[in-house]
């Protein structure tokens, strides 16, 4: 940690693409244009928005149910008829898949707005749970395999994402640090599923909460929109007002 952290990327003269590092020379103003960009909120302030409770909500049930997905997902295929080796294959298949859906999720990223990237993937764990419920065939479990390896590959890339994108970087330690014990009630999902299966004698009850669960987050997101910045920034905005107007070239 020593070594290879550092607080921020600024620190190594690293910006975002399309981004100039600032001139020490330049006027005032430029550089508070790019501090208003940057824009943080404290925790008390993303606390009183929507969006922080719907991605509370997102990120805590995920795990909930991904958990006790990928702890049951051999013994639901060996319970539907298939082998053992064709059961830990399909693990191994969604394993390989979230790992190299890496890049393809960041390009992905860059283009479409982290609230509908996080529906898109709650939208995709539904169906994968879907097929998981039905999957009696290993050509169906391979779908399954390979559509929720996509998804998962995907969800820890939005889950950081959303943090930063709707409430910046400043605060982001103190923001993550109050949300963390809401994640605690990932644990009870596998206990919950198996508890579950050791009552009804299969998995169908377990996954078709898991599914209800995923939907939930669908909604989540959909009622996640950004929020309007707190008065502090349009006041920040305003105090520097008649600085732009001073550098300004008189035409």
């Amino acid at each position: 940690a020593f070594i290879y952290l550092r607080r921020r990327p600024e620190d190594l003269g690293l910006y975002p693409d399309g981004e100039k590092p600032p001139d020490d020379d330049a006027e005032p103003a430029s550089r508070f244009r790019r501090d208003v960009r940057d824009f943080s909120w404290t925790l008390a302030e993303a606390r009183r928005t929507r969006a922080f409770w719907m991605i509370v909500l997102f990120v805590s049930v995920d795990r909930f149910a991904l958990g006790a997905i990928n702890l049951h997902m051999v013994a639901n295929f060996e319970d539907k008829g298939l082998s053992f080796a064709q059961a830990v294959s399909i693990l191994s298949l969604f394993a390989a898949t979230s790992a190299i859906v890496g890049p393809a999720w960041g390009f992905m990223l860059e283009k479409l707005h982290v609230r509908y990237s996080a529906m898109l993937i709650s939208g995709l764990l539904l169906v994968a749970v879907g097929l998981l419920i039905v999957a009696d065939t290993y050509p169906l479990a391979i779908g399954f395999g390979l559509m929720f390896g996509f998804a998962v590959g995907g969800a820890s890339l939005v889950q950081n994402l959303l943090w930063a994108d709707y409430f910046g970087r400043a605060h982001l330690g103190e923001i993550r640090g109050f949300t963390a014990p809401f994640r605690l009630i990932s644990p009870v999902g596998p206990t919950l599923t198996g508890f579950i299966f050791d009552r009804t004698g299969d998995y169908t009850i377990a996954f078709a909460i898991f599914g209800a669960i995923f939907f939930v987050m669908v909604i989540a997101m959909a009622f996640a929109e950004p929020p309007r910045r707190p008065a502090r920034a349009a006041a920040e905005t305003e105090a520097v007002a008649p600085v732009d107007e001073a550098t300004e070239p008189p035409g």
